[in-house]
């Protein structure tokens, strides 16, 4: 979000090691974006109307969060993380091969599973892997899908109950709309 700055190193090392991993992940996720900027919550949902779509709150248990380029970003109180960032004005590519680009940096990382979703009749990729962190293990789902001119990244990252978390994840980044007379990312600046 515009004016909100990233924890620094220190504080990142202060906070719990699996946050610390969330938020470092996040930010080396939204390097470069180009479609962060406000939203509105308006009852169940927040808009974005400017870029030209809307995205449901996530349950309950899940508390927003600010991170610098994400569009939104939520903690649960088990430790999960889960952001939407988005990158408008970019070359398009296939979301296969732009979903790759999230597992750079991420050492003894093993991907799960990985294959197509569809968003809005959008085709997608979507990718489960797990890494570590600190000795810690971490389960790790992102979802991308190209809404020209942006590319749309979910990410959740899970310490824990991975099936819980991924649950409330896919319940969220899959009442994405974006509005039939508004192109996401019309007026960015690029």
């Amino acid at each position: 979000m515009r004016g909100v700055t990233a924890p620094g190193r220190a504080e990142l090392q202060a906070w719990p090691p699996i946050l610390s991993f969330a938020l470092a992940a996040a930010l080396a996720l939204v390097l470069g974006a180009g479609c962060a900027s406000e939203i509105a919550r308006k009852g169940s949902v927040y808009q974005h109307r400017r870029h030209g779509y809307s995205i449901g709150v996530p349950e309950r248990q899940w508390s927003r969060t600010s991170v610098d380029g994400a569009v939104l970003a939520f903690r649960s109180p088990e430790g999960d993380f889960m952001s939407m960032m988005s990158r408008c004005r970019e070359t398009a590519a296939p979301a296969a091969l732009l979903a790759r680009r999230l597992l750079i940096g991420l050492d003894e990382r093993v991907l799960r599973q990985a294959g197509p979703v569809l968003l809005e009749g959008r085709n997608g990729w979507g990718q489960v892997l797990d890494a570590r962190f600190e000795s810690r293990a971490v389960r790790i789902k992102t979802i991308t899908v190209v809404v020209q001119p942006c590319i749309l990244d979910w990410v959740l990252v899970s310490p824990g109950d991975f099936a819980t978390a991924e649950r409330s994840f896919d319940g969220w980044w899959s009442t994405f709309r974006a509005e039939p007379s508004a192109s996401v990312g019309a007026g960015a600046a690029p």
